[in-house]
């Protein structure tokens, strides 16, 4: 593989992570300051829980992606499908664990992003368009090509990563 492609898509997405990291630090702040925190946090709203979960999802996709996990997964097909289950099954569901509901309806914005969001997020297609993508890059030729192609690898990654958020989404909806 290519290192320029694989240092800049390792810088990529660590300016990706801290930014999301930063962020949320950042409407925690905001709250803090402007003495709504307490608020939430009495109402339930923002728990103890959720920047531990958000910060532990932020953490699954910087070892499956940016820790010597990453060389190791070129190396063994075993840790190669430790850094998708870590992709898939822990950062994805931990952000959104971590998501307060005033944040994730911040995030989520107007009611027709909100009804995007439901039908994207639909069991049914959520289901059947992360097996899809999972079969799809079970495909000999795909499968090849993203060993050799690191461009080709960071969008199955990608995928990997958006097909899961799609079909936690409805089991967890941080929104309510």
């Amino acid at each position: 593989m290519n290192d320029a492609v694989i240092t800049l898509t390792k810088l990529l997405i660590a300016i990706g992570l801290l930014a999301a990291a930063a962020a949320y630090g950042s409407a925690l702040l905001d709250l803090r300051r402007h003495n709504r925190l307490s608020n939430l946090r009495l109402r339930g709203l923002i728990r103890d829980h959720h920047p531990v979960l958000f910060g532990v999802g932020l953490a699954a996709i910087a070892i499956a992606l940016l820790s010597p996990l990453d060389k190791l997964a070129g190396l063994r097909f075993s840790a190669h499908m430790v850094q998708h289950l870590l992709l898939i099954m822990v950062g994805a569901p931990a952000l959104l664990l971590g998501l307060p509901s005033p944040f994730a309806r911040g995030a989520v914005g107007r009611r027709w992003i909100r009804q995007i969001l439901d039908q994207l997020s639909d069991p049914l297609i959520a289901y059947f368009a992360f097996n899809a993508n999972l079969l799809l890059w079970h495909i000999p030729r795909l499968y090849q090509l993203a060993l050799v192609n690191p461009w080709i690898h960071d969008l199955q990654h990608a995928l990997f990563f958006y097909t899961a958020l799609r079909g936690w989404w409805r089991v967890i909806d941080p929104t309510h």
